[in-house]
């Protein structure tokens, strides 16, 4: 029986019930009205709550999803080999389209051929293709021209360690990527990428301010590291004082020793650089992080290698410069 007949009936029969029964029967078909509405309005409330819900968990799935365009721009790239008998180490740029392609330069420091020989400083140019998963993993493949002219194929393995919404779309600041095959001196490359901004050209003004200095020794007998802070002027010219921890003139033990510096640096417009400091060795130095300020390029964070040997350890040396506020 519908609604619509039960109240029917209830208007045009009460000649025959008494008025408690009148009651009785009013309350119940009241109660039924409501009862219908409340199902009509919970069955309406669920639906547009679910449909809702699919709606969110298709965009946001969608929203998530990384694509070839996720790794678009030049990005700076620290090489930091694992393993062998003597690490290479490198800095590159490299510059992705966002639809599947890179290419770019770099410079790598390998060990030199003989035991005791000076390390080489090795240029070359590199072009490969790249596919981006949804999840932010990738794949891909890298040819290098080595300086003897030959080509050397490499597959490649990365994801995206850290991204932005850009436009509605994810764009990687970082990632982190380890070629497949060993390099020559037997080192295990493992690469960390961090997008510069687009547009922008680097320059000696771009080294400006109060920067945190660290540097670690790698390869030779004797653990060397050391800590610090240099003031840049944004001219070409960094000072400050190093503490250095390596060991003691005499004895069996350990020193502190208080280094004051000076560090003349020039900075080229794609962010890679040199510092050349008075009777040591020169300095590959490569911006991997910076910061547009009124329209002009600020390093955050340089990455830098000593190109000779620590002449005390023989350890390869390598740091970095992370830029304090002002």
């Amino acid at each position: 029986m519908s609604l619509s007949s039960v109240s029917h009936e209830i208007t045009n029969i009460p000649h025959l019930l008494n008025p408690v029964e009148k009651l009785t029967l009013g309350f119940r078909a009241k109660t039924w009205q409501n009862s219908k509405k409340f199902l009509i309005i919970s069955s309406l409330g669920l639906g547009l709550l679910l449909s809702y819900g699919c709606s969110q968990n298709s965009a946001s799935q969608q929203n998530e999803d990384f694509t070839n365009n996720s790794l678009e721009g030049t990005y700076a790239m620290v090489d930091l080999g694992q393993g062998g008998q003597a690490t290479v180490v490198g800095t590159t740029l490299a510059t992705f389209d966002g639809q599947g392609k890179f290419e770019g330069r770099t410079i790598q420091s390998f060990p030199g051929q003989d035991v005791g020989s000076p390390r080489r400083m090795n240029q070359a140019t590199f072009s490969g293709q790249y596919q981006v998963e949804g999840n932010g993993n990738g794949t891909g493949m890298i040819a290098t021209n080595l300086p003897d002219g030959s080509t050397n194929n490499n597959n490649l393995n990365f994801v995206i360690t850290k991204a932005q919404r850009v436009n509605q779309e994810l764009q990687a600041e970082e990632f982190y990527l380890i070629p497949e095959q060993l390099v020559p001196a037997g080192n295990l490359m493992t690469v960390m990428g961090k997008r510069l901004p687009d547009g922008v050209q680097f320059s000696n003004a771009s080294l400006k301010g109060n920067y945190g200095y660290r540097i670690v020794g790698q390869d030779g007998q004797i653990p060397q590291s050391g800590e610090g802070v240099l003031t840049c002027d944004g001219q070409g010219n960094c000072t400050g004082k190093i503490n250095i921890n390596q060991p003691a003139t005499s004895g069996q033990g350990r020193a502190v020793v208080a280094t004051d510096v000076v560090r003349p640096y020039t900075i080229n417009g794609d962010g890679t650089g040199t510092a050349t400091p008075a009777n040591e060795s020169a300095m590959l130095l490569l911006i991997t992080k910076a910061d547009v300020v009124n329209n002009n390029a600020v390093a955050q964070e340089v990455f830098f290698i000593v190109q000779d040997v620590d002449t005390t350890t023989q350890n390869l040396v390598t740091g970095w410069m992370t830029k304090l506020p002002d």
